[in-house]
């Protein structure tokens, strides 16, 4: 194991830690039903199974909400997000909350061909859990959200799904969602003299990265059609080590006259930072609250 890899992988065992910690004192949101271990690629990988949850005795077909867990492409799974998700799927929603194969045991173009699989068994069986494909948004956080929003481009362009390797499910995807969003991923180029940088280059792109076709295809502002793209509710702060990202996003949205909501918070209501991905980690906040609730009232508009 090279420096780069070692190095990945204390940081992302330290983390793995204060996440588990975290969850331990969490408690789940009453009143959900919880499917577990689902495959929506039935090859006996745990990176392909995803949980759905819903009200408890619900009778009628909910709008369906799909989430993509961040952890810098290559860690975390879908339990990481599992109270955020019981949260929404509280309000009245279907949730999917799924598991995708991590770097560096596949690449960038592996993890989109399986948020398409997962977008298309829920396509095919959402109904038997209460969910109506036909109102269907999808949220990531940190790179999750680098995957939403590059799934929302690739299921907008044929030429772009060809080049993923995607079989377009024909779903319309009415909102997206994003957390803390790693958007723009020129940096990672741009860090690419340093050694971790190219390590991360290679599990993404392959040893061969800058012969690889997904090279420019990364970073969300050289692939986005405000025209073609669903509405959008983000959210980041000023704690955000990726606020940047947020922030050009608006920008460039504002410009074009495009159809989304920017939540950029400051300093918490009690004093303490808002960093990181915060209303995923700690749902319980009361800024998390009124985050959460600003997207699940922005999906609902755009229904």
């Amino acid at each position: 194991m090279g420096l780069s890899a070692y190095l990945l992988k204390r940081y992302w065992a330290a983390t793995k830690k204060a996440d588990d910690d975290r969850i331990a004192l969490q408690k789940p949101t009453a009143g959900v039903s919880i499917i577990s271990d689902i495959p929506y690629i039935d090859d006996a990988n745990n990176a392909h199974l995803l949980d759905i949850y819903y009200p408890e005795n619900t009778a009628s077909l909910l709008p369906v909400i799909m989430d993509v867990h961040g952890g810098g492409w290559s860690y975390g799974d879908k339990y990481l997000n599992k109270y955020y998700c019981m949260y929404l799927a509280s309000k009245g929603f279907t949730v999917v909350n799924i598991n995708y194969r991590l770097a560096p045991e596949t690449q960038i173009d592996g993890q989109i061909r399986d948020i398409f699989a997962a977008i298309a068994w829920t396509k095919n069986n959402i109904g038997e859990y209460n969910g109506n494909i036909d109102a269907f948004a999808i949220a990531g956080d940190s790179a999750g959200g680098h995957l939403t929003m590059l799934a929302a481009a690739v299921n907008s362009s044929a030429a772009l799904a060809s080049k993923y390797g995607v079989a377009l499910p024909g779903v319309s995807i009415k909102a997206i969602g994003l957390t803390s969003s790693a958007l723009n991923v020129d940096i990672v180029h741009k860090l690419s003299w340093l050694p971790l940088g190219r390590y991360i280059l290679q599990i993404l792109l392959g040893k061969k990265y800058k012969q690889s076709p997904f090279k420019d295809d990364m970073s969300i502002k050289n692939l986005v059609d405000f025209a073609a793209l669903p509405p959008v509710y983000m959210m980041s702060g000023k704690e955000d080590f990726v606020h940047s990202h947020s922030a050009s996003f608006s920008e460039a949205a504002k410009n074009a006259n495009f159809d989304f909501v920017y939540h950029d918070w400051d300093i918490g209501k009690n004093g303490y930072k808002l960093s990181h991905v915060f209303n995923i980690l700690h749902p319980e906040y009361p800024e998390s609250i009124e985050t959460n609730d600003e997207f699940l009232e922005f999906f609902l508009k755009h229904l």
